[in-house]
């Protein structure tokens, strides 16, 4: 009996180094449900624009990720707080300059724009401010939604704060917000995935900004160095060409 005792107490440990030692990823990135940048295909993994670039840069630089789908607000969260830890598709601002290691760009800047619904005849924007006498979407945390704080909008009286585009895009259609902010191509994409028109909206106002500022890889600013550095170079060689 002491024997087999033995001989079970050496296999467990076995089996613990073994898994020990088993590679985990290096990187864990963080990104929302915003196609055609990033979504889930039906294998059920990540995908996209701005993912595929990201993926590119990973291999150049011979880093293993785990890349995953969340809400804006917790993937800003964890890339904030987490050595490691990283956030795609995100705009680089002065704001948030100083809070992540940044990879730019993985996607030429890319406007937006703030869209009513076509048969919302009582909505004028000849400017930003007109906006604020309406409901405007935006996602928690993202960069419209700090921008828009800069320019003096308030949670309570001129935005609807939603924890994801797709929430705040079904309302919108719904008719139960005014206004939604969104790049050309992902409006588009969101249309045709409701088999809606491209004439079901209408652009009333584009944010300026946004045609200056890329979209960005941004990690941890705690994360180990060579993995920071090998990210570096691979941007770096990137941006030369």
């Amino acid at each position: 009996m002491q024997y087999l005792k033995y001989h079970i107490y050496v296999w467990l440990i076995a089996m613990s180094l073994s898994f020990s030692l088993v590679a985990q990823p290096q990187l864990q990135l963080y990104t929302e449900h915003w196609p055609p940048y990033n979504y889930l295909n039906e294998q059920g993994q990540v995908v996209g624009r701005a993912t595929q670039a990201v993926r590119g840069a990973l291999e150049a630089a011979n880093i293993d990720a785990d890349i995953h789908l969340t809400t804006w607000a917790r993937a800003y969260n964890l890339a904030k707080t987490r050595a490691n830890h990283g956030i795609f598709a995100i705009y680089k601002t002065a704001q948030r300059h100083q809070l992540f290691h940044w990879f730019c760009p993985i996607s030429a800047p890319t406007p937006m724009f703030i869209y009513k619904r076509s048969d919302d005849q009582r909505i004028k924007v000849h400017s930003l401010t007109d906006v604020k006498q309406y409901t405007l979407a935006v996602s928690r945390d993202g960069w419209t939604h700090q921008h828009l704080r800069q320019q003096g909008f308030s949670d309570e009286r001129h935005l609807d704060v939603a924890a994801s585009i797709e929430v705040s895009m079904t309302k919108f259609l719904a008719g139960r917000l005014d206004l939604i902010l969104n790049t050309e191509a992902a409006m588009t994409l969101a249309l045709r995935q409701r088999e809606l028109s491209a004439n079901t909206v209408i652009k009333v106002w584009e944010l300026q900004q946004s045609q200056r500022t890329p979209l960005c890889l941004a990690v941890n600013k705690h994360s180990d160095p060579q993995l920071v550095q090998a990210l570096k170079q691979v941007f770096d060689e990137k941006n030369k060409r």
